[in-house]
């Protein structure tokens, strides 16, 4: 029987393996250093090329991969024998969890990663790189629709080669820092339309937007075209229904921004060059709701700095979201 790891029990501690990567690219060429194993990411093998997203000096790379939230998903990795010549027998290499590298990691870049849930990983304790090959795929098994699935942590798989067979571990490609990121159905770019009313910079709205997880039913949009400034909104998912609007990033908080539940109930304010509630936006239609079967949100919401409550919020942005 395949042996898997236990996650709960087994933790490697190889941090002392890597302390400043130099390695210029991700891409290692099998042929580049003699009899070296170590992970790929050169895309080959039915793996996706990737390009890590740690900073400069960072003491390991760090690859993102995003997974729609379903019971189980399947992240391939692979591992590889670089030297002159491919693999002279079969090579047992032996995996583990690093969870020493997370810490290290965090301390040394400000960031405040945490180890995935030992419930939420398997995978093989060993691979083979057979005789005459240079690589072999390992296939890491992901449960994100559990409860045990947090989408508010900055979840991360440590994974490391602690020992091989034949060739020596890499020092800059033998623990690579995995951040698992679970999307909820809603995440996805968007074709967006409609129109953002301004007391003096009114403005239609044509864009391609994306919307991002917050959790398993909660999104983040950026507010009209507004995005590039830092103004953002958060919302739930509910059904048809949307609602628990928040504010986020610079967009005005507390009751100065929200969603609306008529087109001008303040009906006090002045727009340029149209008015809320005229040429097709009407809040009947953009009410806040979400069509499942044709994956279209139908968004009006708005804010005003220094407003107690929607008859204050001058700035009306009325929306249509279709699922690209």
């Amino acid at each position: 029987m395949k042996k898997f790891i236990c996650l709960t029990l087994l933790s490697v501690s190889l941090a002392g393996l890597t302390s400043c990567l130099k390695d210029k690219t991700s891409n290692i060429d099998p042929d580049g250093s003699p009899s070296t194993v170590s992970f790929s990411t050169s895309g080959s093998d039915g793996t996706v090329g990737e390009v890590w997203s740690s900073p400069a000096g960072a003491p390991f790379y760090v690859f993102n991969r995003s997974f729609d939230a379903v019971a189980s998903a399947q992240m391939p990795i692979t591992v590889q024998y670089g030297g002159s010549t491919a693999a002279p027998t079969d090579v047992t290499v032996n995996l583990g969890i690093n969870t020493a590298a997370i810490a290290t990691y965090n301390a040394a870049v400000k960031t405040s990663y945490v180890q995935i849930p030992t419930s939420l990983v398997t995978f093989p304790a060993s691979v083979v790189i057979p005789k005459g090959q240079r690589k072999a795929v390992v296939m890491i098994t992901l449960k994100l629709n559990t409860a045990d699935y947090d989408f508010n942590a900055a979840y991360v798989l440590p994974i490391s080669i602690t020992s091989a067979s034949s060739g020596s571990v890499s020092g800059n490609f033998g623990t690579l820092l995995y951040r698992i990121i679970a999307k909820n159905i809603y995440e996805a770019s968007y074709t967006t339309t409609g129109y953002f009313f301004h007391p003096s910079a009114g403005r239609a709205l044509n864009s391609t937007k994306k919307m991002s997880t917050v959790s398993a039913v909660r999104v983040e949009i950026p507010l009209g075209d507004l995005g590039g400034s830092n103004y953002y909104v958060d919302f739930d998912v509910n059904g048809s229904a949307l609602s628990n609007y928040a504010p986020a990033g610079a967009t005005p908080t507390g009751a100065q921004s929200g969603f609306f539940t008529s087109d001008q109930p303040g009906a006090t304010g002045s727009w340029s060059p149209s008015t809320p509630g005229t040429n097709g936006f009407v809040h009947s239609t953009y009410n806040n709701t979400y069509d499942a079967a044709s994956k279209t949100f139908f968004l009006h919401y708005g804010y005003g700095v220094g407003s107690a409550g929607q008859t204050g919020w001058t700035r009306q942005i009325y929306e249509k979201w279709v699922r690209q």
